[in-house]
């Protein structure tokens, strides 16, 4: 298969029209912002002193913002009422910045644990 793909990738005769590079160029764009600040669940960021679910509360949102998963809201609102899902979600943050010292990626720790809350709680 990755003959194959290589085979049409050099070929000369095949080629992109327009609109469908400019696809390309915004499929590669998409990624390329969201790969930056994409967690990858190495758990350095935990444990948390106020026990925040980070890494499924950031995974939930990598579920929502990549693949609109409706499913990610609940998995999201079952943190701290689940065995599945323990600890808590977002709004027990006090932005006390240890878990951003510890991440790896730079990923903006607090910021995406907002941006989570607001994506995903489910509104009653």
């Amino acid at each position: 298969m990755v003959t194959t793909n290589l085979e049409l990738a050099t070929n000369e005769i095949i080629t992109l029209t327009d609109a469908e590079k400019e696809h390309v160029k915004i499929i590669g764009d998409t990624y390329k912002k969201l790969s930056d600040l994409i967690c990858t669940q190495c758990g350095y960021c935990e444990p948390c002193e106020q026990e925040v679910n980070i890494k499924q509360s950031l995974k939930q949102l990598i579920h929502w913002d990549v693949y609109k998963w409706d499913m990610a809201k609940r998995y999201y609102n079952m943190i701290g009422k689940s065995p599945m899902f323990p600890g808590k979600n977002a709004t027990a943050c006090t932005e006390c910045g240890e878990c951003e010292e510890k991440c790896p990626q730079g990923i903006p720790i607090i910021e995406k644990l907002k941006e989570a809350h607001e994506k995903l709680a489910i509104k009653e």
